[in-house]
């Protein structure tokens, strides 16, 4: 799973494609999530793959503020997981808990490479 970068793709058109291609999820009032998938081609020559996404509208804000322009948050992901983007969304925000960990071996453990290039001796190591 990786995070896509939108570039001059229209936040607009992403929440038209949301609203007539995928299930909304209400958050709260004014603010509704919209989860689904479609293709896209990631470079010309290419074969489509599979792009999962979630589309934010908000009308109010959280503190109660009614908006009027709605601000629209897109988040798109290209996935091979099979997987409902139900499932898929929630995995993203997670990796960085792994690099976390990797920060930790680097720095409180002073394991800037790993002793061997044999992996069950770093096995050991970790």
């Amino acid at each position: 799973m990786i995070k896509r970068n939108l570039r001059r793709e229209s936040v607009v058109d992403w929440l038209a494609l949301a609203k007539k291609e995928s299930t909304a999820y209400p958050l709260r009032e004014g603010k509704i999530a919209y989860r689904g998938e479609t293709t896209r081609i990631p470079k010309k020559g290419h074969d489509p793959e599979r792009v999962v996404y979630e589309v934010i509208e908000r009308t109010i804000l959280a503190n109660g503020q009614r908006l009027c322009v709605p601000e629209i948050d897109v988040a798109t992901y290209w996935c091979n997981v099979e997987a409902t983007p139900e499932e898929v969304l929630p995995t993203y925000p997670e990796h960085g808990t792994m690099e976390q960990f990797h920060s930790e071996y680097k720095t409180d453990l002073e394991l800037e490479r790993l002793p061997s290039g044999k992996f069950a001796t770093n096995h050991l190591i970790m």
